[in-house]
């Protein structure tokens, strides 16, 4: 493959044919399910995946045969596309996974740029979904073109677009099953749902921690009462809330306190950690945007990595009960509720911990007060097999080609509960989970972005490999 043709080629493709559809994408305020109750009714998520549709509809790729919208009632769409192999007898086939549903735009966004007003600043492109991971099929669509158009061989290619990646996998599995005689059985899944450490070279996440999301309710009043009068008599909810998540975190070290939330770090896991350190040490903690003199739990880089990526943590990232501090009055609230979301250890089951979390919740609340735990979304983590010979030559022949460098493996503390799925799902394919979210993106919050020069190589890393497994 001549690196200067291909990277001529994807230039000029995206600028002309990918980034003014991608922007319209970025446009449209598809939130997750979990996220918005009139999803299935407000027309959003069908505006997002016909734009991406009818996008590829116009591109003329050779050996299209299915470019559909399957949309089951109640369910999120899928995108399902499948292209015949390219300038080759090979009988290996390839099946690409992204997401086209978003998280919700929060608060925080530069004036210059919201989450749904897409603008191009220093070459990066800013707004909700432009990095995760609505550049997902653009950048298929984008190495297909680029092997076809440069008479390079692709295998055959099969690519899944889902819709509620950000909230939960039931909608995935149903679609999959339905699915399963056309995709077959592939050699290699790629999952383009994650991103590199640094812009220097191709990057592979070989775990990915899960997720369980709960909310907790604390109950203690029929109604709120004047402050004065229930003052030092009853415990405040709040209060009965901090005893109860005590139980589970220790609050001095953000270190979990139950034995069953730890998991024993696979030494190859380990020998990966070693290499980030080493590369990450005088920048990891950097580039966390702490405010003031703000410290994280320790200096120790490797202890700090980790922390994010083999051990379990919480985050509270949401609460209601509460009025705004303007409104508040001098109330004794009746009751007290927080979203409750842990980052799974990568080898957790994720129903299984919550059982045992929700349990630990809920028996024998202090005062006898009235604690409810909703059950929310949860996926399971994944540890990556160890890739075969041919596939680690192809990634590091497709880094040295574009970047020069040698590519590197990454754990990663995020989740994509699609990894689980499908390496149960086809035990004997391999697996690659990858894609251009980089260390700056701010993915889920403020001023999320896209780094447009490391998504152009990635593009052509993405092609190589099409061409060359």
């Amino acid at each position: 493959m001549d690196k200067d043709v291909v990277e001529k080629y994807v230039d000029n493709y995206c600028k002309k044919i990918v980034l003014p559809t991608f922007m319209d994408f970025i446009k449209i305020p598809n939130l997750s399910p979990n996220f918005d109750p009139n999803w299935n009714t407000n027309g959003f998520e069908g505006k997002a995946v016909e734009l991406l549709r009818n996008w590829i509809d116009v591109q003329n790729i050779k050996g299209l045969k299915t470019n559909q919208i399957i949309k089951e009632k109640d369910r999120t769409s899928l995108l399902f596309v499948e292209i015949d192999k390219f300038n080759t007898e090979s009988s290996k086939s390839i099946l690409l996974y992204g997401h086209f549903d978003k998280q919700p735009p929060g608060t925080g966004w530069s004036p210059d740029h919201g989450p749904n007003d897409p603008v191009i600043i220093n070459n990066k492109l800013y707004g909700r979904g432009s990095a995760d991971d609505g550049n997902a099929l653009f950048a298929v669509i984008s190495a297909i073109r680029a092997c076809q158009d440069n008479n390079y061989s692709h295998l055959k290619t099969t690519i899944i677009i889902e819709g509620a990646e950000e909230s939960y996998e039931d909608d995935l599995l149903f679609y999959l099953n339905a699915l399963q005689s056309k995709i077959g059985t592939p050699d290699l899944v790629i999952c383009l749902d994650s991103g590199p450490q640094d812009y220097l070279r191709l990057w592979a996440m070989t775990s990915i921690r899960g997720i369980l999301n709960l909310d907790l309710k604390v109950t203690i009043l029929e109604q709120g009462i004047h402050s004065g009068t229930g003052g030092g008599i009853i415990p405040d909810s709040f209060m009965i809330i901090r005893e109860l998540i005590d139980r589970i975190e220790d609050s001095n070290t953000g270190l979990m306190k139950q034995d069953f939330l730890y998991v024993d770090i696979p030494q190859d896991r380990k020998d990966d950690i070693d290499l980030l350190t080493k590369l990450t040490k005088d920048t990891f903690i950097k580039e966390l945007p702490l405010i003031d003199s703000t410290q994280p739990f320790t200096d120790n880089v490797k202890d700090l990595i980790i922390r994010s990526t083999w051990m379990t943590c919480l985050t509270i990232t949401g609460q209601s009960g509460f009025p705004e501090s303007i409104k508040s009055g001098n109330v004794f609230r009746e009751t007290t509720s927080l979203r409750l979301s842990f980052r799974l250890a990568p080898t957790l089951d994720a129903k299984l911990t919550s059982d045992k979390i929700i349990k630990i919740l809920t028996d024998n609340p202090p005062f006898n007060a009235k604690v409810e735990v909703t059950y929310g979304s949860t996926g399971s983590g994944w540890n990556m097999k160890a890739f075969s010979d041919k596939l680690r030559t192809v990634m590091n022949e497709a880094s040295q080609l574009f970047f020069n460098k040698d590519f590197m493996n990454l754990s990663s503390g995020a989740t994509v509960p699609f990894l689980k799925t499908i390496s149960k799902m086809y035990p004997n394919s391999e697996i690659v989970c990858t894609g251009a979210i980089g260390p700056d993106s701010k993915i889920h919050g403020p001023n999320e972005s896209l780094d447009l020069g490391f998504f152009k190589k990635f593009i052509c890393c993405l092609s190589y490999i099409l061409n060359s497994y």
